[in-house]
């Protein structure tokens, strides 16, 4: 370890850090192309480590050998030395990891890696790329580390972005729905980021799939079936919009309750918080987490007869069980008949 370190800090000071983030990048991108183009598997899901010496979590042994190391794993490192374009990570393997400025942060970088990071600073850090692990002590061996899970992946190593002209060229000429296997490479609160390629266009296409529009719950490496719902070119605006889904998204006002758009005919929990002469309202939390108001109409309340005053039965602050019903432009209807037949 101490002889890697010394050969990595003797780079960075006669200078040869740019090269080697060069060499890196060549290999990288050789390396994660080939990858994306045979579209194999995913690696396994990422393993969160705790700091070296500390409590182990989530598996029974830390890291100790490039070759243990996985693309996404999140791992403790310590600062070791600080550059204005780069920062060296020690995480306890046989070479030190470079964390370039350009994947610090999920974001505009800072102007120089000192605002963010001093030296002997503890960090969570997220595997690159590990080029040639076999060989640590070899100089074509690589480490490059994320400080940001969304910079884990860097689109250029795939090649030159398509032309996005002619992506939508091609999907407004698809007459039926056609997916294409992608690559998640962000996951932001509005949704997730993918990239994909189209056949017939060169190069690689990004695009976002908005929360309502994502099934199950991708992360990052993670590979998805997407198709082209919408190419924006609007001035300077350039936007690919993506769904997972075979069904049409939600449409208008509708599209408000999209987190509960799995969860129609299935049974939740609601409080009453109103009435109305047509029905109650209710609260409903989304498996998300959010929460919605819905409207139980007179003909879903469970009672010998339907109450021309939801409030003769029901009381405000009641917890009901339900059923959804539907989602439309008007919100969501639900049913406690339908919840507890």
């Amino acid at each position: 370890m101490a002889k890697a370190m010394a050969r990595a800090y003797g780079d960075v000071r006669k200078g040869r850090t740019t090269l080697a983030l060069v060499a890196l990048a060549g290999a990288a991108w050789l390396l994660q192309a080939v990858a994306f183009a045979l579209a194999g598997s995913p690696r396994a899901p990422p393993k969160v480590l705790t700091a070296r010496g500390a409590e182990e979590e989530s598996i029974g042994y830390l890291p100790s050998k490039m070759t243990e190391l996985r693309v996404c794993q999140a791992l403790q490192g310590i600062v070791t030395q600080v550059r204005d374009r780069i920062a060296l990570v020690d995480i306890g393997v046989e070479k030190v990891g470079l964390l370039p400025i350009s994947k610090l942060l999920d974001g505009k970088p800072p102007d120089r890696v000192s605002e963010v990071l001093q030296e002997g600073d503890p960090i969570t850090v997220y595997v690159a790329e590990v080029i040639n692990p076999q060989e640590p002590r070899s100089r074509d061996s690589k480490l490059v580390l994320a400080g940001h899970k969304n910079k884990i992946v860097n689109l250029m190593q795939f090649g030159n972005r398509s032309n996005i002209e002619d992506v939508k060229a091609v999907a407004e000429a698809q007459k039926e729905k056609v997916y294409y296997k992608g690559l998640v490479t962000a996951v932001k609160d509005i949704g997730v980021v993918v990239a994909f390629r189209i056949p017939d266009v060169p190069g690689i296409t990004s695009g976002l799939v908005y929360k309502t529009e994502v099934q199950g719950a991708p992360d990052i490496m993670s590979e998805v079936q997407v198709r082209i719902l919408e190419v924006l070119i609007e001035g300077r605006r350039r936007q690919v919009k993506l769904s997972m889904r075979d069904e049409d998204p939600l449409a208008g006002r509708a599209a408000r309750f999209g987190d509960f758009r799995d969860m129609v005919e299935k049974t939740v929990k609601g409080k009453v918080t109103g009435f109305q002469d047509y029905g109650a309202f209710v609260e409903v939390v989304s498996d998300s987490g959010t929460t919605q108001r819905a409207l139980l109409p007179n003909g879903e309340i469970k009672a010998d007869r339907v109450p021309q005053d939801p409030a003769e039965v029901l009381e405000v602050g009641q917890e009901l069980n339900l059923k959804i019903l539907e989602i439309t432009e008007k919100g969501i209807r639900v049913s406690q008949k339908e919840a507890e037949a």
